[in-house]
């Protein structure tokens, strides 16, 4: 009887996941995030067979419409990818970064082909497609809105942010990718941790740093970026923008960390850790580039290795200066006469143990 209820519960969670997978896929992919973590881990602690029903259900989302474009194959081909490579995660626990990195590879150019392969194919500017797609969206609004109070201005908006899509493509596609790469990962361990299974462990937000040459990587995009400027790339705008992209993220997280570690080892109040986001929040993304410069700085003088080593100096030395208070005014040190005793203790414990 339990072990047939315990199979109709898992069925019930795959049935929901797949409903979901098949309704988000059609009408929300962004939601698709926690629903393909959850069926990722359902085929590493269930099997494989539980992967197979969102994967059908996403593609028979994507292409509901009867949109068997080349934008919605690729979607579909990227939106599988995503589960398999969360499944070779949970299942060879390899590094973190590592699948946050194979996840943010995959979304980018996932993203970015499905808005620019249509247009490619018919031998058209990548952004061909995304723009008369946008058109037709501002035709629209115009149509609905006509003399409405205030929507001369938004329709002006919008026509202006059609004229940026050439540039913005490329850089909104490693967006896409770096963040819903990092909160695949992160809803993958909170599906374990709600199904009471110990995920690999994570070291915690504050001791986050980067792999020790990141610095001569990001000094080459520089230099690429530099180089396509000043041979006037078409779209250079859009290129540089999408190679710093790459980097400035990574170093904003450092930049971040930095902060958390340095308020966690000063005992800062909680408060400022609270203003701390909500200005990186507020700010953004001017607060994207200060962070990175600190996570910059990080990266080169490693200023939390030697805040860690001071403090460690300090405690040290507040020992020190104890135990030679506590000689001078009793004698002896107390601290080693309650190390001999809890000695003296284990060892009475170790021999009742033994017979």
């Amino acid at each position: 009887m339990g072990l047939q209820m315990k199979r109709v519960h898992k069925l019930l969670i795959i049935f929901a996941a797949t409903v979901l997978a098949f309704v988000f896929s059609a009408f929300a992919q962004i939601l698709l995030v926690p629903v393909l973590a959850l069926a990722a881990f359902l085929a590493v602690e269930w099997g494989a067979a539980y992967l197979a029903p969102v994967l059908i259900a996403v593609a028979a989302g994507a292409f509901l419409p009867g949109d068997f474009s080349a934008g919605a194959i690729v979607s579909v081909v990227y939106l599988w990818l995503i589960p398999i490579i969360l499944v070779v995660y949970g299942k060879k626990r390899f590094p973190h970064r590592y699948a946050a990195l194979a996840l943010a590879v995959v979304i980018t150019l996932g993203t970015y082909l499905s808005l620019t392969l249509g247009s490619m194919l018919r031998g058209l500017p990548p952004y061909a497609e995304t723009v008369d797609e946008w058109a037709v969206m501002v035709d629209g609004y115009a149509e609905v809105f006509n003399g409405v109070y205030g929507s001369e201005d938004m329709l002006e908006m919008l026509t202006y942010f059609e004229s940026l899509i050439p540039d913005l493509l490329m850089p909104y596609s490693v967006l896409t990718g770096e963040f819903f790469a990092f909160m695949l990962v992160i809803f993958y361990r909170l599906w374990s941790k709600l199904f009471k299974v110990e995920p690999q462990e994570m070291a915690r937000f504050s001791e986050w740093r980067l792999p020790k040459n990141m610095h001569w990587g990001s000094l080459i995009l520089v230099v690429v970026i530099a180089v396509v400027y000043i041979a006037r790339f078409e779209r250079a705008a859009g290129i540089g923008l999408s190679l710093g992209l790459m980097v400035i993220p990574l170093f904003a997280a450092q930049g971040l960390a930095f902060f958390l570690a340095l308020f966690s080892a000063t005992k800062a109040p909680a408060g400022l850790r609270v203003l701390l986001f909500v200005f990186t929040v507020l700010l953004f993304p001017y607060s994207m580039l200060l962070l990175a410069f600190f996570g910059l700085r990080e990266q080169l003088q490693n200023r939390r290795r030697i805040m860690k080593e001071y403090l460690a100096s300090a405690d040290q030395a507040r020992l020190l200066r104890k135990d030679r208070d506590e000689y001078e005014k009793y004698g002896y040190i107390r601290r080693d006469e309650e190390e001999k005793k809890d000695k003296d203790k284990n060892e009475s414990n170790d021999s009742q143990e033994d017979k």
